[in-house]
């Protein structure tokens, strides 16, 4: 079945035009004859028809949770110089922001900048927005059909960070032409809101949208796998669905043996069910504890339960670190197919990795496996909300 997608565009600037001088033709005539007539008010008017239609398909989309996406934050290309060289070599710092004199929208740099002793600039940068919404998408630096440059809205140094210190406060900074509309605001977390479901840290659109999508699907077994199988599958994540009474879960003091002296034999005729095993019940099992099985049952579990059964020996993005790892490469942390292919991704334990190095993953000290953890989060949460009232949705970890 192909992707359903939202195919509805906005109408454009030359659309709102094209219907004004349908509608008002004759009047418009002598305007777009005679230059500076006042045609341009008119192209303005057109301009703002975009923007509010814009502004329309970005609500129409984020009202849906089938459409719906999380939060963005806006890019931007910007150029930063000076006029003079007097300040010698220095390193502009990621830390610095930069500004829209209008309208206060801050940005911040991606990367550490390096001055030479005799650099002047322009030297070109990436900034990110300090927020999500679609206001963070700003317009860069545009040239008119009659010649005229029209600068782009990122203007203003507003935090300057430099190495040393106050090293050069004659910079200026300029956004270039261009820009990557890729911000826009949390419509899905808010969507989410609205029914009482936040998302979990590290939960991507997909997985959030399923779970706000998937709650008429409750209380049944099959309902119970399905979950899980949305939630855990794209990771590759293994689990396993229990109900109490299964036969292979546990049997009781009596069960019937095959072994003779024991108050329990059958005379070497085993029970019909092909599942039942004469040594589930066992007392301080030293087996693996995978298969999950033999647990005592106590008053809440008896009453009404199932279980679901998760590793925490598989790891999906694990940013923690370890000491004389043995990995010699970049292929050793991260494995073809990534996290939402394969499993195996892990923090590569490097001191004072540069940013924004796409082959370095970063790692911390008592880290953990973020997108593992917000998966099994995010299961056990849905399957609070999925079960019957009065019936035990539980979460066990093994690690075999």
């Amino acid at each position: 079945m192909p992707a359903i997608t939202f195919d509805e565009q906005p109408f454009d600037r030359q659309h709102f035009l094209d219907l004004l001088d349908h509608l008002l033709a004759e009047y418009l005539l002598p305007w777009k004859l005679n230059p500076n007539a006042g045609y341009e008010m008119i192209e303005a008017f057109a301009a703002v028809g975009e923007r509010v239609s814009t502004a329309i398909n970005h609500a129409e989309k984020g009202m849906y949770t089938l459409f719906a996406e999380g939060g963005a934050l806006g890019i931007a290309q910007v150029a930063f110089s000076r006029p003079t060289f007097a300040a010698g070599a220095f390193t502009l710092k990621a830390e610095s922001l930069v500004k829209t004199s209008v309208g206060g929208r801050r940005y911040r740099l991606l990367n550490d900048i390096a001055f030479g002793a005799t650099d002047l600039g322009p030297i070109s940068a990436s900034v990110v927005a300090i927020a999500f919404g679609y206001e963070w998408n700003t317009v860069g630096k545009l040239t008119r059909s009659s010649g005229e440059v029209i600068e782009g809205e990122i203007d203003t140094i507003d935090t300057l960070v430099t190495d040393p210190p106050f090293a050069d406060s004659t910079l200026s900074v300029e956004q270039l032409a261009g820009t990557a509309w890729v911000g826009r605001a949390a419509c899905l977390d808010a969507v989410g809101d609205e029914r009482g479901i936040s998302r979990q840290p590290g939960e991507d659109d997909d997985s959030y949208r399923l779970r706000l999508r998937q709650l008429p699907d409750t209380v049944s077994p099959g309902a119970v796998i399905r979950l899980c199988n949305h939630i855990l599958g794209p990771l590759g994540l293994p689990f396993e669905h229990i109900e109490t009474w299964q036969i292979d879960y546990q049997t009781c003091y009596d069960a019937p043996s095959p072994n003779p002296g024991t108050p329990s034999y059958d005379g070497g005729v085993p029970p019909a069910n092909p599942a039942y095993h004469d040594n589930t019940c066992v007392y301080d099992d030293p087996r693996d504890p995978s298969p999950f099985r033999n647990r005592y049952l106590d008053e809440l579990e008896d009453r009404g339960a199932f279980i679901v059964v998760v590793r925490r020996d598989l790891t999906v993005y694990d940013v923690g670190m370890a000491y004389d790892d043995p990995g010699m490469n970049p292929s050793n942390f991260h494995p073809p197919g990534g996290p939402r292919v394969g499993l195996g991704w892990r923090g590569t334990p490097v001191y004072d990795a540069p940013a924004g190095n796409p082959n370095v993953f970063a790692a911390c000290y008592d880290g953990w496996d973020l997108m593992r953890d917000a998966r099994y989060s995010s299961l056990y949460m849905s399957l609070q909300q999925i079960r019957a009232i009065g019936v035990a949705a539980i979460m066990d970890c093994i690690r075999p």
